[in-house]
Formats: structure tokens, sequence, C-alpha cells
């Protein structure tokens, strides 16, 4: 049985429950905690299956009872695409919202966009006004208003998967314009790896996968960020050693690989 919430209370051998995004608090713990005793004093396997290895360590220490694994992130493949590489420089930025000022996510961890429009993109207009910016997801009334003082800037509001991969796929580079380090594996990291995409991000737990296997520029600074997206605009042969990296990794993470590695792990428990 997989489950997707603590709550769930049901009577089959091995319950399997998944975290994808893990807060750390102490009463996401004690769910935790409260769920492996239920399984443990009716006789049932607790398993659990998260995303990394920063998560799997926590989990690890706090559960003794359970058996967990990594099940990664992955990305949705498709088997052909039509979209053309832009002709400009381009950078590309898919969120589910990206708010700004007073829109309502706009201090959202994850959905906030203040860094990207008040600080990365008039940099990027400035020392090189040919890069192009896309952006996928809903653009909040405040961030429309504010982007549209800046440059180079392709908007396309909420968009499916296979959009969404086109769209990528159509573009140089990944960013990942976010400093809050939720000690998670990203999504949208995945996204660009499926893409075929370098990426430039900054340096947190939650974007690791891109350091470990050098899948392009993790950063410590705003300058730092900018200097390896023009490094990359302006290297052909980085941008290709990091694209054959990326060739090379993405093969083990298509959702259908990560299934039966998931289905693998469990028929051995």
């Amino acid at each position: 049985m997989h489950l997707f919430n603590t709550e769930y209370k049901f009577l089959s051998n091995k319950q399997v429950l998944h975290l994808d995004d893990p807060e750390y608090t102490e009463s996401e713990l004690n769910n935790l905690l409260r769920w492996e005793n239920f399984c443990t004093t009716k006789g049932k396997i607790p398993i659990l299956i998260c995303t990394n290895a920063f998560t799997y360590t926590w989990l690890t220490a706090k559960l003794v009872n359970t058996k967990v694994f990594i099940v990664e992130q992955g990305f949705h493949s498709l088997e052909r695409h039509d979209s053309d590489t832009n002709a400009k420089f381009s950078c590309v930025y898919t969120s589910p919202y990206i708010h700004y000022g007073k829109d309502k996510h706009a201090k959202h961890s994850t959905w906030g966009a203040e860094l990207l429009i008040d600080q990365l993109i008039p940099r990027l207009n400035f020392l090189d006004p040919g890069v192009e910016i896309h952006l996928v997801g809903e653009i909040g009334k405040h961030a429309r208003k504010e982007l549209a003082k800046l440059k180079n800037i392709h908007v396309y509001g909420k968009v499916n998967f296979k959009k969404n991969i086109t769209i990528l796929s159509s573009c140089h580079i990944g960013i990942y314009p976010r400093t809050f380090d939720h000690r998670r594996s990203i999504l949208k990291i995945f996204s660009y790896i499926g893409a075929g995409l370098p990426i430039v991000t900054f340096d947190l737990i939650d974007t690791e996968v891109v350091k470990l296997n050098s899948l392009g520029f993790a950063v410590g600074t705003v300058d730092e960020f900018i200097t390896r997206i023009l490094e990359l605009k302006n290297s052909p042969d980085l941008m290709q050693k990091y694209k054959e990296n990326i060739s090379v990794f993405r093969i083990n993470f298509t959702w259908s690989i990560l299934a039966a590695k998931m289905e693998n792990i469990l028929a051995k428990v």
C-alpha cells in the first residue's frame, strides 16, 4: 500500500510512505513517529521513500524501525518535440508561480521572484542586452508590471508538462534564482536535466545534483551567477561539456526508469 499521508491507517503488510517535500519540523517528525509506531505495533513493515541523501540521513537517524530508501526526482520524457533552439542565447526559469511585490505568493520561499526581478535580470540587461529570459508559470499582476520595465523577457504563463519541456528545450540554459535552501530535491532542476540544459544555480542542498555531477554551475553570489551565465554564452566548448555530462546523467532519471527502480526496491524488502 503506497501512502502519501501519515494519517491513513491500512492493514496491508507493507506500508510505503512517500515523503517528497520534507519540512524537518517537530510536528512532521511526530507524525512520522506515530505512523511508524502504528505499523510496528500491528506487525507491518514501514517503508519510507525520499528523494535525496540529506533527507535519507535525517530520517534514518529518527526512524529506527523504518526501512528508508532514495528514489530520486525525475522528468517527463517526450519521444519527440518540434522546438528549435532560440536564435538568441536564452535562459529559462520555470515555476508554478512567479510572483513579486504585492502578488499573493511574493514572499513564498519557492514562488517569490524578488531576486530574479530586482537583481538578476537588470544586471543581465546591463551587461549583455542580447541575453533573453524566458519565464514559464503564472506571472503575478505586480510581477508582470515590473517585468514590463525590463528587456528581452518572454512569458508563457502556466503550461502542461509537454509544452513545458518544449519551451525548455528551445532555450540554452536553465536557471534557478533562489537562495533559500529547503534541503530537498527540486523537481524543476530535473526538468532542466530532462531538457538537456546546462544549469546555473545557487549552491544549495536543493540543487546539489548540479555540483555533484558537473551539470552546470552552483554559485555563491549574484555576481557569480551573472558571470557564469555569460561564461556559458561565450564558451561553446563549455556548453558542450555540460550538455554531454547531462546526456549521460539523465538516462537513469525518466519517470519510467525510477518507477522500475522503486518496484525493484520493494520487491526485495
